[in-house]
């Protein structure tokens, strides 16, 4: 993620996917702390991403859980 770069972190992510009806869920999971406004930043970078492979689905909800600094 481009805002995490550049704020120097580079974490390894793991990612949990849910659709529920007419909802993709996308949880990002990273065990390295993240400040959370980086975390909201990135959350949005994240479903845009996302948006641009998915253009179907009505509503996708990006999540990123790690430890705050």
């Amino acid at each position: 993620n481009a805002v995490l770069a550049s704020a120097g972190i580079a974490p390894a992510w793991r990612a949990v996917v849910r659709r529920e009806r007419r909802r993709l869920r996308v949880e990002l999971i990273s065990d390295e702390p993240i400040d959370a406004d980086l975390c909201a930043r990135s959350a949005v970078r994240a479903e845009g991403a996302i948006r641009e492979i998915d253009g179907v689905t009505p509503t996708i909800d990006v999540e990123i859980a790690a430890p705050h600094q």
